[in-house]
């Protein structure tokens, strides 16, 4: 946790003029506190959760690279041309830098098991590690390679810190009117990560979130009609968060006011008015100096929604634990938190149309789960086992008021036997090295890395702010992928 007074309130009482209280711009106390945040104050906790969440990230990355997106650029020719280029992790070759950005980012996401921040609703990883990629790739960073793996850390964990702020403060008054977490806060997070790795000062920051503000777009749409911008709504997060920095490094100028204006983001995103419109603006400073984000992340072990990822587990344990045959089970319960419940697509329990609707959908996942004693991408697309589609059909989602950890569920077994077997208390997803060990192999058949280029990947992660620092991992995350 960042332990620090009301940073807002010791601003506002220094911001008088002649007996008057003169509020600053949001920006200007929010740019300054992340500037601090990352020159001295991520704890060693924060770093070693940004290695994880770097090191899920990369590997369901590598694990889609047969996976092909409709619409995702691609080079003419291979480059070794490193002047505004950035490598593509799909096969290390050199691309210009947004191509090579919007592609990581798209990987990332291929598999939808980036990382989540349950809070936020928001995948904030497959945002900010394409445009720190990119920085590290074209040469951008104006440290020494030993000095750049720390920052370019530092960074990561500041940038997840940014975007859930502004997200718990404007998210409960955007989200309901079907606008998407990530769309919406990436760039922010995005921006702050890119910037902070730049080098940037407080005054090029505030420039750079001004820019990421108005370029934050996303609809929850997607997920009620099955269609593909989901893929891109992250990817296009990660291009407007790194070209926010850039803007700003050029010495554009961004809205003073961008996020509390009477046509600023929180106005006209969280639909606010009046006090209530200076209220939340005035939270996301403060909301800064909570739980380290980067903490608390999601880290995806299947290819489903994040809402639906403790639900599965939760079915797996049960058919591993009791050997469940799927004809036996006569119904599935599944209780989650009132906002997982009714998030769009979370209850679709026909046949899914596309892999939009398989992904979201929580009846989908679990008779999955039930039948197949798994869930890979491959069952996410047709055919689907005969059983599936009747067992989901069988599948209740229950908003439990009582259930306060973000994604976490409690699922019942009613079988025809009159029996029901389950959990009691929520559970949540693990997250730690040994699980995210586990995925990696589990992951193999996918993304193909031998033994050596794992341990190679894992080593120069975890050693990225160490004596090898950056060449270590840029060898480890090229060399061996092609």
């Amino acid at each position: 946790m960042c332990h620090r007074a009301n940073p807002l309130r010791l601003r506002r009482q220094d911001c008088r003029r002649n007996g008057y209280l003169i509020p600053l711009p949001e920006l200007e106390g929010i740019s300054s506190r992340l500037i601090e945040l990352h020159r001295s104050e991520v704890p060693e906790s924060a770093r070693e959760a940004a290695k994880l969440a770097l090191l899920h990230n990369l590997v369901v990355a590598f694990a889609a690279r047969d996976v092909r997106v409709t619409g995702e650029p691609h080079a003419s020719r291979a480059t070794e041309d490193t002047s505004g280029t950035g490598r593509r992790l799909r096969d290390g070759y050199r691309a210009p830098v947004h191509a090579a950005l919007l592609s990581n980012s798209l990987l990332m996401g291929a598999r939808a098991q980036h990382d989540e921040h349950p809070a936020s609703v928001a995948h904030y990883g497959s945002v900010i590690i394409p445009g720190l990629l990119a920085l590290i790739d074209s040469n951008a960073l104006d440290v020494t390679p030993h000095d750049a793996g720390g920052r370019v850390l530092n960074a990561m964990a500041v940038g997840y810190q940014a975007g859930a702020a502004l997200a718990k403060a404007v998210g409960p008054h955007s989200t309901p009117r079907g606008f998407r977490p990530t769309g919406l806060f990436g760039p922010f997070a995005g921006a702050t990560a890119s910037s902070l790795a730049r080098g940037a000062d407080a005054v090029e920051l505030r420039q750079a979130l001004a820019f990421a503000l108005s370029s934050a777009s996303s609809l929850t749409q997607v997920w009620r009609d099955g269609s593909d911008e989901w893929r891109f709504q992250t990817a296009f997060a990660a291009r407007a968060g790194f070209e926010s920095a850039e803007i700003a490094a050029a010495g554009a100028t961004g809205a003073t006011h961008a996020l509390e204006g009477s046509s600023g983001f929180a106005r006209a995103f969280g639909q606010l008015d009046g006090s209530e419109l200076e209220a939340v603006s005035a939270q996301v400073l403060p909301n800064l100096d909570r739980f380290w984000t980067v903490e608390e992340l999601l880290l995806k072990p299947y290819p489903v929604c994040a809402i639906n990822q403790s639900a599965v587990l939760r079915a797996l344990s049960l058919v591993e634990r009791f050997d469940i045959n799927p004809l036996a089970v006569e119904r599935v319960e599944v209780s989650l938190a009132p906002s997982d419940a009714s998030y769009p697509g979370i209850d679709w329990a026909g046949e899914p149309r596309s892999l939009a609707q398989a992904m979201m959908s929580l009846p989908h996942a679990m008779a999955t789960a039930l039948v197949e004693r798994t869930v890979e991408y491959e069952h996410l697309m047709p055919p689907y086992h005969p059983l599936v589609g009747d067992l989901a059909r069988r599948v209740s989602i229950i908003a439990d008021p009582a259930i306060c950890d973000d994604h976490a569920a409690i699922v019942r077994l009613r079988l025809r036997s009159g029996e029901t077997i389950g959990t009691i208390e929520p559970a949540s997803v693990p997250r730690s090295w040994e699980a995210t060990s586990e995925l990696m192999h589990r992951l193999s058949p996918y993304h193909r890395l031998s033994e050596q280029a794992i341990s190679r990947l894992v080593a120069a992660v975890r050693g990225l702010d160490g004596d090898a620092g950056l060449p270590q991992f840029v060898a480890a995350l090229y060399t061996d992928h092609r």
